[in-house]
């Protein structure tokens, strides 16, 4: 049964030549990046020590303010407003609209493999769901 999806795919905004070197994970994000947005997609409008509280290892607030100096150069985060001198940050798309993102980015980046026609890719992929779906694995 095939799935309408009416959601509109998250649009990157467009880089900077400076910004193109830095932007080779696309919408794909790293395990302390997703963490991250997890915690901003969760609170909304937030500081930097507001993540560092709701992550669950506490990662230092250098980490967290480099990693989200990264997610803006990639266009996930932005900064809102100050409070006192804490930066407020928000998400620029919702969790919804990443998940269609990324999963459009693999679903390109596994299709472009080179040296292996599409048709392959796309066989080999049905035969792995199909496996995961079958209730004897």
């Amino acid at each position: 049964m095939e799935v309408e999806h009416k959601t509109a795919f998250f649009q990157m905004p467009e880089p900077s030549r400076r910004q193109q070197g830095k932007l080779a994970g696309g919408a794909i994000l790293g395990p302390l990046e997703f963490e991250i947005m997890e915690a901003v997609w969760d609170q909304g409008l937030t500081t930097i020590r507001q993540i560092v509280s709701a992550l669950p290892q506490r990662p230092a607030y250098t980490t967290i303010l480099s990693t989200a100096s990264r997610l803006m150069e990639k266009g996930f985060l932005r900064r809102r407003d100050k409070r006192g001198r804490a930066v407020i940050y928000e998400p620029t798309c919702t969790k919804q609209e990443w998940h269609w993102s990324a999963s459009r980015e693999a679903a390109m980046r596994f299709l472009d493999t080179p040296h292996i026609p599409p048709e392959i890719l796309i066989e080999t992929l049905q035969s792995i769901l199909a496996k995961r779906k079958s209730p004897d694995t």
